[in-house]
């Protein structure tokens, strides 16, 4: 052993004894596996869940791109991640059938009132469902007819938040 141990520290510079210390070093590291590693959490599905829904009921393409703030808004103002696409479809179609000046195609103040972007009227409309001085501390159902008081409204927005069907 003594020609191979001069032959190592010749040709790449380092002893044996170093080499097996840096290997015994090495191994008295706790052994990693996959197993324990924490299982990542599941993906979303909600994007192409609702991208689904919407094309199943013709919405108007430029509102595909507001899936993601639907999404994150619902989530910041704890409100389903359905509601403001069912609002869209029963007051506007999917954003077909509404003025696109107002950039409210959510029938917010009985189409009366206009926003920035639709964008904004996204943000504004999840806060004020979510926390707004009319709608906190109310059920979806409450919320609904605070939002629209015709007596079929409620049921027809939550009938299309069920259909939608997110897990």
């Amino acid at each position: 052993m003594g020609a191979l141990h001069s032959r190592l520290q010749a040709v790449c510079g380092f002893h044996l004894k170093s080499l097996l210390l840096g290997f015994l070093v090495l191994c008295s590291f706790p052994f990693h596996t996959f197993a324990d590693t924490p299982p990542s959490a599941p993906a979303d599905t909600r994007p192409a869940v609702l991208a689904a829904f919407m094309a199943q009921h013709k919405f108007s393409q430029d509102q595909y791109a507001f899936i993601p703030q639907f999404i994150s808004d619902a989530d910041r103002n704890s409100i389903p991640a359905e509601l403001l696409p069912c609002i869209d479809l029963q007051e506007s179609s999917g954003g077909k059938r509404y003025v696109r000046d107002s950039h409210n195609p959510f029938g917010w103040g009985s189409d009366n009132i206009s926003f920035e972007s639709e964008s904004g009227a996204i943000n504004y409309i999840s806060a004020q469902l979510g926390s707004g001085k009319y709608y906190f501390g109310k059920t979806l159902a409450g919320k609904l007819k605070a939002y629209n008081p015709n007596p079929s409204y409620a049921r027809e927005v939550q009938s299309c938040i069920k259909s939608i069907n997110i897990k």
